[in-house]
């Protein structure tokens, strides 16, 4: 009796030790589940049914997340009570804990998870709604909201989840997931062998033991077990399949994605796939039979049938689907969801196909825009080829061709493109004494070419391109306005000569040199890259630069200094032009030069330095031209002048022509001396 006393007392003892543990805090999340006192005061009253000795009354201790498919450990040895020790549920320690490490979790067209992301949280959902959700619920739908914002937090902690319709698919997930696990704990009760056995499958979640009780009770009822038997027969009718816990979203995910046409992925295919073994074999010869129906109907009907879930295979085998699900479209998809998703995938192919439309279109017009640029980019080179450098539109550089046999018949006009000996026509260099042209109006369209080719031997077939032509055959032509103002026009076969040669200081008052070329007029009419010419001012052609960087009195966007104007026209001060006079007698006679310069100032002129430096050494007037003239005892020779200096602008000059006296310019002060013609400017 002492001892039954003795032990009467060690149960209470345990009880009450029970009930102080289960009246602490539970944190889940950022929640605190508190536990009735009244219902740990249950633990404390005494029990119809005495529970046999060393009878543990909770099972082993489960961590957060369970992998319910994972692989048995090694530890599978039986106990001492001659059962079966099981691994028990995997810990899953590498979910993610660390906010901005969440997982990703992908959704299908149909909003279902799908890839890696899902596996992870269906393994993750099962044991976080065992834990927290009592198997002693009635309905999942009267779930309290305080344990709902637990189970999402918790979620969302690992996952990367956030929209109301992802949480709705994941309870709902959730929902089923409890059900299945609760009617598997109902079938362990059920095939328990004693009330002891019983007692130790209570839930860790479930404090009371009297609730417990309760659950069994109810479990074990004649009435639930009538009600039990009754849905037993209904899953035993149901044709199994071979997805597991993948599902029939993941399952046609799988198989879109292996597909080479994914539209082509029906339910009746899924189906088919989900009853099949991985060897291609159906799970039973009445899975056989209905699959070999299901071909032979989908055989005979329509493709536009396979959209239809009313008229496709399934149903015409099957029969229609209960209300609120489909077979082979997983969990809870519905007719009318169907057709929802349905319209938007037809709205979203439509945009999709117009969308490559007009890819397709701008392709077509990049394509073109590339052929354009292309095209410009060649006609651009080309005409590189066969127009000059900085060939300015107006009509400075037109010219007249006349016929090379010696007739003044004008065969054909264009535009002078280069005189340059070196210069190819054809890849063939021009040579002495000729012009290389590019030929615009054909006159007489049978003229023979002056150097023929074997496919370019007449102007008919020259217009456009360039040809080469005697100098002495081109006849360059001005405006005609300016041309009936000023009866100006350049002389054949003297567009270089010596008459019309001039040197270009520069404008903004240093005696320097900056180009030589020809002067061509100096009318205020006169246009200059379509700009009037305007008063006291000259339109000179730049032939030899002579400082480079000198800026322009008149800048373009294209052209600001010499270097830029090189084989062109502009417009330059009157003041800042000397023309180079070449007389072939002493009166000057036959001189060209400007209307603008008097007879007198024709004699004043500047020395520019021997070396070819270009800078002014000194200032005198000229004397004489004639190579017989005696200079210090000694003829003054061809291309030379006779010249008196008078300011010396460079005294440390050395002189063309030294003697024992005469050595540097302010040597020859007030005295004669020769110089180079070509070094002699007039103004």
């Amino acid at each position: 009796m002492a001892s039954d006393a003795k032990m009467r007392s060690s149960h209470k003892r345990k009880h009450a030790r029970e009930a102080t543990q289960a009246s602490k805090v539970s944190h889940v999340g950022d929640k605190n589940i508190q536990v009735s006192p009244e219902l740990c005061q249950d633990t404390l009253k005494p029990c119809d049914e005495s529970p046999e000795p060393n009878i543990q009354h909770h099972s082993p201790s489960t961590k957060e997340v369970v992998q319910e498919d994972a692989p048995p450990s090694q530890d599978s040895a039986a106990d001492p009570r001659g059962l079966k020790k099981t691994r028990g549920p995997t810990k899953m320690k590498d979910i993610a804990v660390e906010p901005g490490s969440r997982i990703h979790v992908e959704f299908t067209d149909k909003g279902e998870p799908c890839g890696e992301g899902s596996v992870s949280l269906s393994s993750y959902l099962g044991p976080l709604v065992r834990e927290h959700v009592s198997v002693t619920l009635h309905d999942w739908r009267k779930l309290g909201d305080d344990i709902k914002v637990v189970l999402w937090k918790s979620i969302q902690a690992r996952f990367d989840l956030e929209e109301e319709w992802q949480k709705a698919v994941v309870f709902k997930s959730m929902g089923c997931i409890w059900r299945a696990s609760k009617s598997r704990l109902v079938s362990q009760i059920q095939e328990a062998k004693n009330k002891g056995e019983r007692l130790r499958l209570q839930p860790k979640n479930i404090q009371s033991r009297a609730e417990w009780k309760r659950f069994i009770r109810a479990k074990t009822s004649p009435a639930f077990k009538a009600v039990s038997d009754k849905y037993k027969a209904i899953r035993h009718k149901q044709i199994p399949h071979t997805c597991s816990r993948k599902g029939m979203a993941r399952l046609a995910e799988d198989m879109k994605r292996n597909s080479a046409d994914p539209s082509s992925v029906s339910r009746v295919k899924v189906w088919i796939r989900s009853r099949t073994r991985k060897d291609g074999k159906p799970v039973n010869t009445e899975v056989f039979e209905t699959i070999e129906r299901v071909n032979v109907v989908e055989s005979d009907l329509p493709s536009s049938s396979t959209t239809n879930v009313r008229e496709d295979a399934l149903s015409k085998v099957l029969g229609h689907d209960k209300p609120g699900r489909l077979r082979g479209m997983g969990r809870g998809m519905t007719i009318s969801k169907l057709a929802f998703f349905q319209t938007k995938d037809k709205h979203v192919a439509k945009m999709q196909e117009q969308q490559i439309n007009m890819q397709d279109r701008i392709n077509h017009l990049e394509n073109l825009v590339n052929k354009l640029v292309k095209n410009k980019i060649q006609q651009s080179e080309e005409e590189e080829k066969t127009s000059p450098m900085s060939v300015n539109t107006n009509s400075l550089n037109k010219c007249k061709l006349l016929d090379w046999s010696g007739t003044e018949d004008i065969v054909a006009e264009g535009r002078w493109v280069s005189s340059d000996p070196e210069e190819s026509v054809n890849e063939i260099p021009l040579g002495p004494n000729a012009m290389k042209v590019l030929v615009d109006i054909s006159n007489k369209p049978d003229a023979f070419l002056w150097r023929p080719t074997s496919n370019m031997f007449c102007f008919q077939h020259a217009q456009g391109k360039t040809i080469a032509w005697p100098a002495d055959r081109v006849i360059f032509q001005m405006d005609q306005q300016s041309e009936e103002q000023d009866n100006l026009s350049m002389p054949s076969s003297s567009y270089n000569n010596s008459r019309n040669k001039c040197k270009l200081f520069d404008w903004t008052g240093k005696d320097e040199v900056v180009a030589e070329g020809r002067w061509h007029s100096s009318d205020p009419k006169a246009l200059v890259n379509g700009i009037p010419l305007g008063p006291n001012a000259m339109i000179v052609w730049v032939d030899i630069p002579k400082n480079h960087e000198a800026f322009l009195w008149r800048p373009t966007i294209d052209m600001t200094c010499i270097e830029d104007v090189v084989n062109s026209a502009i417009a330059w001060p009157a003041n800042k032009v000397v023309l180079e006079k070449i007389s072939e007698s002493q009166d000057g006679e036959n001189a060209s030069s400007p209307s603008s310069v008097n007879s007198k100032s024709k004699k004043r002129c500047k020395l520019l330095d021997v070396s070819g430096s270009g800078q002014i050494v000194a200032e005198g007037r000229w004397s004489s031209s004639d190579p017989d003239q005696v200079v210090h005892f000694v003829p003054l020779g061809p291309n030379a002048m006779r010249v008196w200096v008078d300011t010396p602008k460079v005294p440390t000059a050395s002189l063309w022509r030294p003697s024992s006296e005469l050595e540097i310019i302010e040597d020859a002060i007030g005295t004669t001396i020769a110089w180079p013609a070509d070094k002699v400017v007039f103004f």
